[in-house]
């Protein structure tokens, strides 16, 4: 219980208000506390009493060997040795009472029975030498007036200790009565671990009890003692509270907030709620002080209060009230409007009675409110300035501001609290919907908020109201964010569901017909991010991905942002081909390339987008440059885009292989003259879809073919080669190069060109001798036909001798070049249309 090291100036240091050195702040009533019977216990040793202190070796009650003390502060009521257990072998604090203090046996019991961290245990208790001693653990560190003075952040740790050891006392009934900084103890040399001790003048609560009529009020440290405590009335847990906001206090300073002050000055700082504060305490700590130095125990902050402050919450009161400071007016006087309001409270409850908004606007109410209280009336001011083209609103304003307690009041409804606003709005049909609505839209609901908790939680909630309203114009989605934002735990119903988080919403989607529907309204009504806006604002990521699906998207294309959705907020969502669902990227790619029609559904779900979100949206692809560049590519078909993306998803897989029906072509011999048609197939020799382009590589102008593209299916080109305009004797070649993404495959062409005379005049004479024997046909038909006329003609020359055939000679070289003519010009007529003819089929 005790410290091992003594508090500064020994252990009769003057308190800081009196200047004569004193052994205690206590006062010197000899009343005992609750705790003390009225006559000591019996003794269970037959030695006569010793008086005075104990020596250092003396050995009590047979196990405890005194080392040093007292140590600490004198009680008054006993001192406190630090003492060496000879059966435990370990240190232990020794409280030895004076012969006529003694403890109730019922009281040691319950405290014998008390465990807790935060709290010094009570070992054992007995008599000797006809004094009652108690056991109690020893704390190392000393207390915490050996160390002052602390940072608030410091004492705000220590805070979370305290309180956490004063619930549990109070819950087992007792009350400290005498909470300050020599009462608080480190248990460790580090000073790390905080514990509540010394529990001399406890009260004892009965089961059930709140608070308990003291009869022994003169055992108590004035500078800590809350008034009820002073003035010998009923106390309790709240007024151990009000004793820990004085040793805050008095640990920040390192002194007493009472220094220098006489016994009459404390007990009326105490009675009229005028405790001195440093000028410097923060805002926030200032709060917690003002809180638990209340004059009142029912407006005082207990654990409740204190722990609110601790986790940042907005402070309830006992009730359930938004937790004010106490506004002190301090006189009534009437009002020049209407006298019968003598009150800024009064004037809140009343602003219907009179012309607020004229008043506003006239200054009277500020002038009034200033008589009462400077800062509040500043406040009125600064609202009738601020509202000055908006004076309705800033009517409302004022009413809270002079009485944040006052209800809400929205139709039929009047909202007391934060509870009862989120009940009403919860119902299935909102009651006085509209009134709820113009209330968010005419900014009085923040107003509320505001005022009502009072605190920068509140104004922070405040300020996200007035965003709300702000940015969402439908008044159905206003409520419901309304709703979410004033109770972001509550779920957001779904249908039959009730979604905590929205990695529920993939699962959700399963669990009925209509909910897919349902997700759609959600997601580009805004209702998913109104959601997420409201009950987890942290998720700025999360928020932002919602609103650029519903602005990218399209009801029109609702699946592929539904699923879109189900990947971000659930990373295991498979992909479905077919009828196959694919769970990583290599069992798409297997379940894409089954296939051809497999392989067409791989592709319709790349072009929608959906493989790319899947991959992506899910985290199974980090790195989209690669699947971002085949995307983009703005030639490629999007099954050409598949077979990439498979390659991409499992390099293993294989793919396409361009293959030829020849792995080379020779033309032969063609003469300046000639042409010649040459056909070549492609296909693919391997998996999937094969796809590129195949052309004809050649500085040579005897090769003709235009630009084919593969896509899939085989395919036949044909090459034209031409020896038109080619040197004779030349050798022309060519290279047929198909690039596709089953690689690149090239054939070589060739041929040689001819000189065309021999030809042409073998070609010629096989004409003409054709052309003459049809000559010939065409006589023998006419001699036939007219036999006079047939004697008119040149005979046959095997029908007349040598001498006959001689004047006929001449015609016999003009016949032969008539007939070579006739047959070339047939032969090249015929050859120029067969290839007119080819180029028109093709």
């Amino acid at each position: 219980m005790a410290g091992e090291s003594q508090t500064p100036g020994g252990g009769d240091r003057p308190t800081e208000r009196f200047s004569e050195p004193r052994p205690t702040e206590r006062f010197a009533d000899p009343r005992a506390t609750e705790r003390f019977g009225g006559a000591p216990a019996p003794a269970r040793g037959d030695a006569a009493p010793v008086p005075g202190l104990l020596m250092a070796d003396e050995v009590v009650d047979g196990r405890y060997r005194v080392l040093d003390g007292p140590i600490g502060e004198s009680s008054g009521e006993a001192e406190v040795y630090r003492c060496a257990d000879l059966v435990g072998d370990e240190t232990v604090a020794l409280k030895l009472y004076h012969e006529k203090s003694a403890p109730k046996e019922s009281v040691l019991q319950s405290l014998l029975s008390m465990r807790h961290p935060d709290v010094v245990a009570l070992r054992g208790h007995g008599v000797w030498h006809g004094r009652t001693y108690e056991v109690m653990d020893h704390c190392a560190g000393g207390s915490l007036a050996d160390h002052m003075p602390f940072g608030e952040a410091a004492l705000k740790g220590m805070l979370r200790e305290i309180v956490r050891g004063l619930q549990y006392l109070h819950n087992g009934g007792i009350v400290h009565r005498d909470i300050k900084p020599s009462n608080l103890f480190f248990r460790d040399a580090e000073c790390r671990d905080m514990v509540i001790g010394d529990f001399g003048v406890s009260s004892m609560l009965e089961p059930g009890e709140r608070v308990r009529k003291t009869t022994s009020a003169g055992f108590f440290t004035l500078d800590y003692a809350a008034p009820e405590l002073i003035d010998g009335k009923q106390v309790g847990p709240k007024t151990d509270y009000y004793s820990l906001g004085i040793t805050l206090l008095h640990l920040l300073a390192g002194r007493s907030p009472f220094a220098g002050m006489d016994r009459n000055a404390v007990l009326g700082a105490h009675f009229r709620g005028r405790v001195p504060r440093p000028e410097n305490l923060s805002p926030d700590f200032a709060r917690l002080v003002n809180g638990l130095l209340r004059v009142r125990p029912e407006a005082r902050w207990g654990h409740r209060q204190v722990a609110a402050w601790l986790r940042g919450e907005p402070v309830l009161t006992d009730d359930g009230l938004p937790d004010r400071d106490e506004v002190e007016t301090g006189r009534r006087i009437p009002y020049r409007s209407r006298p019968e309001i003598t009150t800024p409270a009064e004037m809140a409850r009343r602003t219907k009675d009179f012309d607020v908004c004229r008043d506003l606007l006239r200054g009277f109410v500020s002038q009034w409110v200033m008589l009462f209280d400077i800062r509040l009336g500043r406040e009125v001011a600064a609202l009738e300035e601020e509202f000055a083209d908006n004076i309705e609103l800033g009517a409302f304003k004022l009413k809270y501001l002079l009485d944040p307690t006052l209800p809400l009041e929205i139709g039929d409804l009047r909202l007391a609290n934060m509870a009862e606003a989120v009940e009403a709005l919860a119902r299935p049909s909102v009651p006085c919907r509209e009134d709820f609505v113009k209330a968010l839209q005419s900014g009085c609901l923040e107003i509320w908020v505001a005022a009502m908790g009072g605190d920068r939680a509140a104004r922070a909630l405040a300020k996200r109201i007035a965003e709300l309203r702000e940015r969402v114009k439908d008044p159905e989605l206003g409520l419901f964010a309304l709703l979410h934002t004033l109770d972001p735990a509550r779920p957001m119903a779904f249908g039959p569901v009730r979604l905590k988080t929205p990695e529920e919403i993939p699962a959700a989607l399963n669990a009925g017909p209509n909910l897919y529907s349902r997700a759609v309204g959600c997601l580009f009504g805004g209702w998913f991010a109104e959601w997420l806006r409201a009950a987890f604002p942290h998720r700025e990521a999360d928020i932002a991905f919602l609103e650029k699906l519903a602005e990218t998207y399209t009801r029109s294309d609702a699946e592929t942002a539904v699923f879109a959705l189900r990947c971000h907020f659930d990373p295991a969502t498979p992909l479905r081909c077919g009828a196959v669902l694919a769970a990583t990227p290599e069992e798409l790619a297997a379940a894409i390339a089954r296939s051809p029609a497999s392989m067409e559904e791989g592709a319709r779900l790349l072009s929608r987008g959906m493989i790319r979100l899947w991959l992506t949206g899910t985290g199974r692809l980090t790195d989209t440059a690669a699947l971002d560049e085949v995307l983009a590519d703005p030639v490629a078909s999007w099954q050409r885009k598949m077979e990439a993306v498979l390659r991409l998803l499992n390099p293993d897989i294989g793919g396409p292989v361009v293959l030829a029906d020849a792995d080379a072509l020779d033309a032969g011999l063609l003469t300046t003259e000639d042409t010649k048609v040459l056909e070549l197939m492609f296909f693919n020799g391997g998996r999937g879809h094969l796809s590129g382009t195949i052309t004809l590589d050649s500085e040579s102008s005897g090769f003709v073919m235009g630009e084919k593209p593969i896509e899939g299916d085989s395919v036949t080109v044909k090459i034209y080669l031409s020896g038109q305009g080619l040197e004779p004797g030349s050798r022309q070649e060519a290279r047929v190069v198909a690039v596709t993404n089953g690689g690149r495959l090239e054939i070589p062409l060739q041929f040689t060109v001819g000189r065309p005379g021999w030809r042409i005049l073998g070609r010629s004479v096989a004409v003409g001798a054709l052309v003459g024997g049809a000559l010939g046909v065409f006589r023998l038909t006419l001699g036939a036909m007219n036999p006079a006329q047939n004697r008119g003609m040149m005979p046959w020359p095997w029908t007349l001798d040598a001498a006959d055939l001689l004047p006929y000679w001449g015609y016999v070289p003009a016949a032969l070049l008539l007939v070579l003519a006739a047959g070339g010009a047939a032969y090249y007529a015929v050859n120029v249309w067969d290839m007119n003819r080819e180029d028109f089929n093709d």
